[in-house]
């Protein structure tokens, strides 16, 4: 038996959750992203003297949390700003919709 999360409260590793987008239990996918970019901090080390490592501290990256059954970002966590959970369009949730009604037929 599986627990599902709450987009909401997603972490820093993987857990199941109902995808909004695809309405089936999975198991997220992270991906980190940095947003101010490698260069930026080569850029810091070589004009601050300041070591990659201690930037990697202070500035931790963002994460992409993505559904592993349809591959749709279903939330994003800022590293200053938190968690932004990501909902379909409406004509997503209609298409969807109208397939079950389809496929109950």
């Amino acid at each position: 038996m599986v627990t599902i999360i709450p987009t909401s409260q997603l972490g820093n590793k993987p857990e199941w959750i109902h995808c909004p987008f695809c309405s089936t239990d999975a198991l997220t996918t992270l991906e980190q992203v940095d947003p101010i970019g490698e260069a930026n901090g080569l850029m810091l080390f070589l004009c601050c003297c300041m070591p990659v490592t201690v930037y990697k501290t202070l500035f931790a990256k963002d994460i992409r949390y993505r559904c592993s059954n349809c591959q749709n970002e279903v939330a994003y966590r800022h590293r200053v700003n938190g968690i932004t959970v990501r909902e379909p369009p409406a004509h997503i949730e209609e298409e969807y919709t109208s397939q079950g009604e389809q496929m109950k037929l």
